[in-house]
């Protein structure tokens, strides 16, 4: 609604109380209205009309993704000059609120303030809209004219100089969309543990990365915030060519930090000189386009109940979890149509998980030992009519040195029961056989190690193992060749291995793949 009429605005509202937070010349008060509604209630100078009737107009357009933010409610004239009344945040700044949270919950909000931009920054730009590598490259020659003259100088800036000269081509084809101008950590408040977005009074258009350059006041408040941030914004990790486009608005501004401060004292001077040599750290002395506060392997995980439910909580990856907490884990098998399964030992120089088993994607030739694996319970070893009490799996380990030797062995123990080389040798046979005593001296010569595990399905309370209409065996043999080989091979540094399990029937091969897809 835009109000023409020349009234004293204040006289609207049951009660105003003055704001004095902020850079704004704004004239900011907290008003309530006859209900007990309350507002924010911005009064500029009618010089700005125009631009603050754009500014709202703008507001409504981010209103309209639904962004948690102070909604727009009313545009118009008064005594005093231009006012805009919007919706009030009944919550706490976010920068002090972040010192009595957990770093998990720094990440998280991060997280959600990066996607709340990526949707802000679905708002085109204008059509008129200079080029934007025209555009910037005539404002950083502005700031560093501007820079040269203040009189001012913080040590390294011509690293920061240097970079910026050698990196203009990255300007170059860059897309444009509304901005909200001041993106960081002082802009955003938590309402019931909502974050908000505030203050837009610095909109702008331009290349969607350049918005990124106030988080170097995110970064000092909270790393872990920042790095959601960027997290959220990209869906995962942000592109290198993002963060050497990042270093040089960075650098823009932190040239142009320095003469800004100086209109508002010492105090804001030695704030934005300290900036400076943060920056340069981070960067290496503008060395390395990814900073040192990004965390790259931080990663947070909900924690669960026992029956799965998330509790609101997070846990950072790599510490350990309190009693009763739980969180997912999923796991994914490579296997070919023979039934075979290739699974590795990582090396002790991997720094996240030496010495840990994985699946491979290699060769699959290229093994020290082979395992064969059987497993029965949900056909085979029953003991009432129509259901089974346990399962048992058992394997066979052997090294590749010793294959031919036990092949040979397996040969002539063919031979002893009168059957072909490709015959299967079942044990039910062998030890029925007339030969069975030379067949079991031949057995003794065999050059492997046997492990076998037997669980019960009424000890274990696991919901798949107890309700008979799920088929759990490929579920629990899996899980058993991991224990298993993480027993077997404690000792080894580093071992390639192939798995060859027995064949499941189709039903217990479609339980395998949904358990570890």
């Amino acid at each position: 609604m835009d109000n023409n009429f020349k009234i004293d605005i204040l006289e609207k509202f049951s009660s105003a109380e003055p704001i004095t937070k902020g850079w704004s010349k704004d004239k900011k008060y907290c008003v309530e209205s006859e209900d007990g509604t309350k507002f924010l209630l911005r009064i500029s100078e009618l010089e700005r009309h125009e631009e603050r009737k754009e500014l709202f107009e703008m507001l409504k357009r981010v209103d309209s993704l639904e962004i948690p933010m102070c909604r727009p409610v009313e545009f118009g004239t008064c005594a005093d000059g231009v006012y805009t009344l919007h919706s009030w945040i009944d919550g706490e700044d976010l920068e002090p609120a972040l010192q009595t949270m957990p770093e998990t919950e720094h990440f998280m909000l991060g997280i959600k303030s990066g996607e709340i931009l990526r949707k802000i920054h679905s708002i085109p730009a204008r059509d008129s809209q200079e080029d934007w590598a025209s555009l910037f490259n005539r404002k950083t020659d502005l700031k560093m004219q501007k820079y040269s003259e203040c009189g001012l100088r913080f040590k390294g800036d011509e690293h920061v100089i240097e970079y910026i000269e050698n990196n203009r081509h990255l300007l170059e084809n860059r897309p444009q969309c509304f901005q909200h101008g001041d993106y960081h950590v002082g802009n955003m408040m938590i309402e019931d543990g909502e974050l908000k977005i505030i203050d837009f009074d610095r909109f702008d258009f331009g290349d969607p990365w350049e918005e990124f350059n106030r988080i170097v006041f995110s970064a000092s408040a909270s790393p872990h915030f920042a790095t959601g941030q960027l997290r959220g914004y990209f869906g995962g990790e942000p592109p290198i060519e993002f963060f050497k486009l990042l270093a040089f608005y960075i650098s823009s501004n932190t040239l142009s930090s320095i003469y800004w401060a100086i209109p508002f004292g010492d105090s804001d001077i030695e704030i934005m000189m300290n900036q400076s040599q943060d920056v340069l750290r981070w960067y290496d002395n503008m060395q390395n386009p990814i900073p040192t506060w990004y965390l790259k392997d931080y990663e947070v995980w909900d924690i669960l109940d026992k029956d799965g439910n998330k509790t609101g909580r997070f846990h950072e990856r790599g510490k350990p979890m309190a009693t009763g907490d739980y969180h997912v884990v999923v796991h994914v098998w490579n296997h070919n149509g023979r039934g075979e399964w290739l699974i590795d030992k990582r090396s002790p120089q991997n720094k996240e998980s030496g010495i840990k088993m994985s699946n491979t994607k290699k060769n699959e030739t290229e093994y020290d030992y082979i395992i064969y694996v059987d497993a029965s319970g949900d056909d085979g070893l029953k003991f009432e009519k129509g259901s089974s009490l346990c399962f048992v799996a058992s394997s066979v380990i052997i090294h590749k040195d010793d294959m031919s030797h036990n092949i040979a062995i397996l040969n002539e123990i063919k031979k002893l029961m009168g059957g072909k080389v490709t015959d299967e040798v079942k044990y039910s046979k062998v030890r029925r056989h007339y030969n069975a005593e030379k067949i079991h001296n031949l057995l003794k010569d065999i050059k492997a190690s046997l492990y076998s595990s037997i669980v019960f399905k009424q000890l274990t309370k696991i919901p798949m193992y107890l309700d008979p209409s799920t088929k759990a065996l490929g579920a629990f043999t899996h899980a058993y060749v991991g224990i298993m080989m993480g027993t077997h091979f404690a000792e080894e540094s580093y071992v390639k291995v192939k798995i060859v399990m027995d064949h499941m029937k189709a039903t217990e091969e479609s339980i395998v793949k949904k358990t570890h897809q």
